[in-house]
């Protein structure tokens, strides 16, 4: 059975430990190694501790039969993409659950918690070689616009997809 929980202080080190898990197990080959060889636990752990009074409100804990799989964020829109009102930032799953349908339920969550506040759409960024691009248009997000982002030294580019409800 899936959970969704919005995350309270003191889960922030599940948080950041899972953050950086599926970050390890997602991005090599995506991104320079040597910008994940620059990550630690330990630093991602603080720097989640010290955003937490900022962003910690708009972040989730996905749990599968009580175990944190997952994690997500509804957060107000950072730029203006189309009519969004919220952004997506961050969906990731750890690679043991890839398949298991979390990630379309995830989706699907975000879109009832929004419809529950009268919104109609959100947006959300992913690196255009990522291989998850195939499931947000799988999932009917729509490519409207693209960005070039560093990574140690090396431009990468990232598509926004916007989803509508």
């Amino acid at each position: 059975m899936l959970t969704y929980r919005p995350l309270l202080r003191e889960q922030v080190p599940i948080f950041a430990s899972l953050h950086y898990q599926c970050w390890m197990e997602t991005y090599p080959g995506l991104i320079p190694q040597a910008y994940l060889d620059q990550m630690s636990l330990e630093e991602n752990i603080a720097r989640f501790d010290a955003l937490y009074d900022l962003i910690g409100a708009y972040q989730y804990l996905v749990y599968e039969d009580e175990k944190p799989v997952g994690l997500f964020d509804i957060s107000p829109a950072r730029e203006q993409v189309e009519d969004c009102l919220s952004e997506v930032q961050g969906l990731y799953l750890s690679k043991a659950s890839h398949g298991k349908g979390i990630g379309r339920a995830i989706i699907t969550y975000v879109q009832e918690v929004l419809r529950a506040r009268k919104e109609h759409a959100f947006y959300l960024w992913c690196l255009q070689s990522n291989p998850t691009v195939h499931f947000y248009e799988h999932m009917g997000g729509q490519i409207v616009t693209s960005r070039e982002v560093d990574f140690s030294g090396v431009n990468l580019t990232e598509v926004c997809f916007v989803f509508r409800f």
